[in-house]
């Protein structure tokens, strides 16, 4: 009878409060608890404000606000999704006594014994709380009770979610309310523009922004407001409208408008529906907000992280470049080291015949010539790099270029079986850099030696037209793949830079190629139709001087290939602190019939200067205590009889551009860099001396 009693109470009643009473005191009654509460969701701020408990006197039953959060008895609930009876919760320690359970008399709730913990579900399954019902008595709860508990927490989830409907209802109904009136207010302030479309979708208001914006007048016809739309936007944006008017759902698009002036500008368009309590739309809110300036700097920011992720990417390609690159220099690096240490070794501890050691030596030049390429082209990628590389202008016969280009290559060549031919006629005088147009044409030829089968041809031209000279270099080797082709002049890139490549190298011979050519105010281009169909590289050199100032030596035809000549007579004294380098140059300079004298050091120097007379100073710049720049301004110093203007040559591995321009204005007359072929030594010096 009381079940049905409080069935009819909460059945008509709508306020929450007085639900969750009603049902808190027929559980207490119906079950003799001693304290009944009731907790709400934690994540739920409707029901928040219920959270109570209530204590009875047997006759009287005391509610009491529960303040915070209940953790302890609220746990059962999170996990449990039934009716919970513990008997005596005293023996489960999450109910253990010195735990204070907060908003509960610490006294009262450490002497209750037995529980009924009884979830309240709507018919969708949201959970709307828990009923908790305490006894000081164990196993005071019997299973009459669960059945009546059950039965009330049922009938209170029903009128819990039937007032929650409502109060739900209420709470939007003054929510429309109120927004509406707050939106009343911002149309009139806000700098956006503002419009209202009727449920239907018809345009119906224009706020003043409108109007000022577009140029349009007031009285115009609303349904004329898709105008002021960037053709292209139009029927886009239909499609979205309509879509919102047939779903009910927001409308969001971005556009282009038109404005007074002509331009567009790219706006953000939103519109929410007004309902009434069924949920009937009224009509539409809408607004337009510029978002030109938006759309700019995501523009530039899209185009600036692109950059940065090309140039990330370049980095990192760079840098497995780079890391390709430093292992394929230790190859090439080792790999002439070791013919030239184990013929060292072999030529100390055995003996061989003549024959024997003139191959032995021949091996040992032919690798450390290869060697000193190799660093030769590294220091040229550094200068290069830096923007240190300069070019030496002397007229000169280009014809005599190639030639000499096509003799030094022909040998390997020849090893080879390739046929090398000529079509090479005299083009006159062209001012340029004879060492570095050389070093072009021994790169390109070199290359085309390297990747031409036996029996292979290669044929190179020399032409002339009204702009340019032009060299060609063609041969009938393997070719190039045309994904590389793109990439052929560029620096560290090979088309196989695997341990299993046939072909060594380093890369970097067609970016030297690339470079000293456009140094020289020239092309150079690379053609193939892909493998095994040979390949053309073309240099185009025009006919005008680089931008460069020729060297202010006397012109002449540069020197390519230098014989060598006796020293006889003349008087030389060398500086280096490297006792195996001043043993090489004593021995060399007086197997040319020079007189040698050596010094380790500048004050050794001096002291032989003095003493000699010599007719030549060769001098290394490196040295521990007075380098060579501070030896030769000594010197200078010193009275043309004691010494003071004899003819010196800076012999350093300090080869740069700037290094070379330190030791001309220091006062050598000429800087060569180490390691130094004997024949261009000694060239060199016979130029001073004469």
């Amino acid at each position: 009878e009381t079940l049905y009693e409080v069935g009819q109470v909460v059945a008509g009643e709508l306020d929450l409060t007085r639900i969750v009473e009603a049902v808190t005191k027929a559980a207490m009654q119906l079950t003799h608890a001693h304290i009944g509460a009731f907790l709400p969701p934690d994540d739920d701020r409707l029901l928040s404000s219920l959270a109570q408990y209530a204590t009875t006197d047997g006759k009287t039953v005391t509610f009491h606000s529960l303040q915070g959060h209940v953790p302890i008895l609220a746990a059962p609930f999170r996990v449990q999704d039934r009716l919970v009876r513990l008997n005596d919760a005293r023996q489960t320690p999450l109910f253990a006594p010195e735990k204070e359970i907060s908003g509960f008399p610490r006294g009262e709730e450490a002497e209750m014994a037995s529980h009924l913990i009884a979830p309240l579900a709507s018919r969708s399954g949201q959970r709307l709380g828990a009923m908790i019902l305490c006894h000081p008595t164990a196993e005071h709860f019997k299973a009459s009770a669960e059945r009546l508990v059950q039965g009330l927490a049922s009938q209170a989830a029903v009128a819990l979610e039937n007032a929650l409907l409502l109060e739900s209802a209420r709470r939007a109904q003054q929510a429309i309310s109120a927004s509406e009136a707050r939106y009343r207010f911002v149309t009139e302030s806000i700098p956006q523009l503002v419009w209202t479309a009727r449920e239907d979708g018809a345009m119906e208001y224009f706020n003043g922004q409108w109007f000022d914006y577009t140029g349009q007048h007031h009285d115009m016809d609303p349904r004329e407001s898709w105008v002021a739309l960037h053709p292209e936007d139009v029927e886009r944006n239909r499609t979205r409208w309509h879509h919102s008017l047939n779903s009910g759902e927001p409308f969001e698009s971005e556009f282009r408008l038109r404005g007074a002036d002509g331009t567009y500008r790219w706006f953000l368009g939103r519109a929410l529906a007004l309902r009434d309590e069924s949920g009937r739309i009224l009509k539409w809110f809408g607004t337009c907000t510029d978002i030109e300036d938006q759309k700019r700097a995501a523009r530039e920011r899209s185009v600036a992280l692109e950059r940065e992720a090309g140039f990330r990417r370049e980095a990192e390609n760079a840098n497995r470049l780079k890391d390709e690159f430093l292992a394929v220099v230790s190859h090439e690096l080792r790999t002439p080291l070791t013919p030239i240490l184990g013929w060292t070794h072999l030529l100390k501890t055995d003996d061989f015949d003549p024959a024997m050691r003139r191959q032995a030596y021949d091996t040992i030049e032919r690798n450390a010539t290869a060697q000193t390429q190799i660093v030769n082209d590294l220091l040229d990628v550094s200068r290069i790099i830096s923007g240190k590389l300069k070019l030496e202008l002397r007229p000169l016969e280009l014809a005599r270029v190639v030639e000499v280009a096509i003799e030094t290559v022909e040998p390997a060549a020849r090893e080879r079986g390739v046929k090398i031919s000529a079509a090479i006629a005299d083009q006159g005088h062209y001012v340029g850099d004879g060492d570095r147009l050389q070093q072009v044409m021994w790169n390109l030829l070199s290359n085309a030696v390297k990747f031409t089968p036996p029996n292979g041809r290669i044929e190179v031209s020399l032409r002339r037209d009204e702009a340019a000279l032009e060299i060609e270099v063609r041969d009938s080797g393997q070719g190039i793949d045309p994904a590389f082709l793109p990439h052929v002049f560029e620096r560290f890139r090979q088309a196989d830079g695997s341990p299993t490549r046939r072909h060594g190298g380093l890369g970097i011979g067609l970016s030297i190629v690339h470079h000293l050519v456009e140094q020289h105010g020239g092309q150079v281009s690379a053609h193939s139709a892909g493998r095994g169909q040979g390949a053309t590289f073309r240099v185009r050199l025009p006919l005008s001087a680089p931008n460069q100032r020729p060297d202010e030596a006397p012109a002449r035809p540069i020197a390519l290939k230098t014989p060598e000549t006796p020293l006889a007579g003349v008087n030389i004294v060398v500086v280096d602190d490297e006792i195996d380098a001043r043993f090489f140059l004593e021995k060399l300079l007086q197997s040319c019939g020079a007189r040698a004298r050596c010094a380790a050091s500048a004050a050794q120097a001096l002291e032989l200067i003095e003493k000699e007379r010599p007719d030549v100073l060769i001098c290394d710049i490196g040295m521990p205590g007075e380098d060579g720049y501070s030896l030769i301004k000594r010197v200078r110093q010193l009275p043309a009889a004691r010494g003071g203007e004899i003819p010196a040559v800076a012999l350093t591995a300090y080869a740069r551009a700037e290094d070379r321009e330190m030791a001309l204005s220091c006062g050598y007359q000429n800087h060569l860099a180490k390691p130094l072929a004997p024949a261009d030594l000694v060239a060199a010096l016979l130029r001073l001396v004469e």
